[in-house]
């Protein structure tokens, strides 16, 4: 199910606000949001809900045993529970990917036909979060196993997220704000917002991208910039778009997530890129992965090791490819570069450190989108064939214009923050302007979230 299908927005989304707000006691609105995160989820796979609830209960009853355990079984357990983890992921998400690289060896392993749950990446680095924590003392094991569900299941962030910490979600199960119509029109603006990002840019975007990127050696060099370039405000209204949406609609029902974006095209460098991009993935690597390593204490050599450690990790999670996998080294050298030969002039020629900022991530992209590495290096050949006749596409000239406007009205828009300050002066007017610039500009063909693949 779709935050832009009709079968959300005309159906599910009602029934869960009303359901939410008619119900009394936080029992019952905790069982109710559960069985309508559960039937959310299984709008896509029914089955697949059990593997999710056999990883809510191992984490569930994981967690009460780490708090019981000496400090040395503590670590030893962890490691077991993180295992298991990791394992439920590969065994869907990777096992094809290294079988087939090991078989390329001589080895002869099976490759199977699972499809992959979606957005398990995001269930699991959600419940490792909570285990780490407990392990941590930071926050106590969880003794409603209710709420535990609620928290890994909870629909508005469940496939696509924000990663969210106990600590910030937990407590506010605990007792779920009463309707708020200040907080519900915020809600409704965020939703709208997400939802004209979605389906009146990333997707307007990706009728163009999608052919350049899937019939790399037919398209043209300008074809192949254009490209390019939409992709990298696709993929960014995409994402962006349905975190808005998951905060608007959390919002609705009393629940606050974290911002999982900050104008990341405004950033001047690669650690503000990452500062501002996908912060709560970006953040789960920086608490768990980097300082663990020993982050940036132990001088400059270690601190790219671990910087590239987690950048190909995050490559690794985003995808069983090698095109993802490159994607994570190059923003982990460009990081490494970045902090080595130019830690002195961040503060300086700002105009030129945001231009090769964002051009590298425009390159870096083409690795992520790319389908193979081939098609990849394709791309870049063809990048450079400007007489070469172009790849039939049907999208006209008034399309790529607008797609131009938006592509220069996206930063403008987010720097001098328009949106915004249209809604305070007249929040109910702005709405609906959006959701009417969203009907006669949206692509209502249906298209599924980027990051439901992960």
């Amino acid at each position: 199910m779709l935050f832009h299908s009709a079968e959300f927005f005309f159906l599910f989304f009602p029934i869960s606000l009303l359901l939410h707000y008619f119900l009394k006691g936080n029992f019952a609105q905790m069982l109710a949001l559960t069985l309508l995160s559960a039937w959310f989820y299984m709008a896509a796979f029914p089955l697949y809900i059990f593997i999710l609830l056999g990883l809510i209960a191992f984490d569930f009853l994981g967690a009460l045993l780490l708090e019981r355990l000496t400090r040395t079984g503590r670590k030893l357990f962890l490691g077991f529970c993180v295992l298991v983890n990791i394992a439920l992921l590969a065994s869907f998400k990777y096992w094809n990917f290294i079988a087939e690289n090991l078989n390329l060896v001589g080895a002869s392993l099976p490759k199977h036909e699972w499809i992959l749950p979606v957005g398990l990446s995001f269930h699991v680095f959600q419940s490792l979060s909570y285990l780490i924590e407990v392990h941590r003392n930071k926050w106590p094991a969880e003794r409603n196993v209710l709420r535990y569900t609620l928290y890994v299941l909870f629909f508005p962030q469940m496939v696509a997220g924000p990663i969210e910490r106990p600590q910030n979600i937990l407590p506010q199960f605990n007792k779920f704000q009463a309707f708020n119509l200040e907080k519900f029109k915020t809600a409704i603006y965020l939703f709208l917002k997400g939802l004209f990002m979605k389906v009146a840019v990333a997707d307007r975007l990706a009728a163009f991208s999608d052919p350049v990127f899937n019939d790399p050696d037919l398209a043209s060099g300008q074809q192949v910039l254009l490209a390019m370039v939409f992709f990298m405000f696709q993929i960014y209204a995409d994402f962006s778009g349905y975190s808005n949406m998951a905060l608007g609609i959390a919002h609705s029902l009393g629940v606050k997530l974290m911002i999982n974006f900050k104008q990341p095209y405004l950033a001047c460098s690669l650690g503000d890129f990452w500062r501002r991009w996908h912060i709560s993935l970006s953040t789960w690597f920086r608490d768990y992965v980097y300082i663990p390593l020993g982050g940036s204490r132990h001088g400059f050599v270690r601190s790219g090791f671990n910087l590239m450690v987690v950048f190909l990790l995050s490559g690794i999670w985003h995808g069983a490819g090698w095109t993802f996998i490159l994607w994570g080294f190059l923003h982990g050298m460009g990081l490494i570069f970045e902090n080595y030969f130019l830690q002195h002039w961040q503060k300086e020629f700002r105009m030129l450190n945001w231009l090769r900022t964002q051009l590298w991530v425009m390159l870096c992209w083409i690795f992520f989108r790319a389908s193979t590495f081939q098609d990849a290096v394709q791309l870049f050949i063809s990048l450079f064939q400007w007489h070469k006749p172009p790849l039939l596409i049907d999208f006209s000239i008034t399309e790529i214009m607008y797609g131009l406007i938006i592509v220069i009205l996206i930063p403008l828009s987010e720097y001098f923050r328009w949106q915004h300050k249209l809604f305070l002066k007249n929040s109910w007017l702005f709405c609906g302007l959006l959701l009417v610039a969203t009907y006669l500009l949206g692509n209502f063909k249906s298209s599924s979230f980027l990051y439901f693949q992960f």
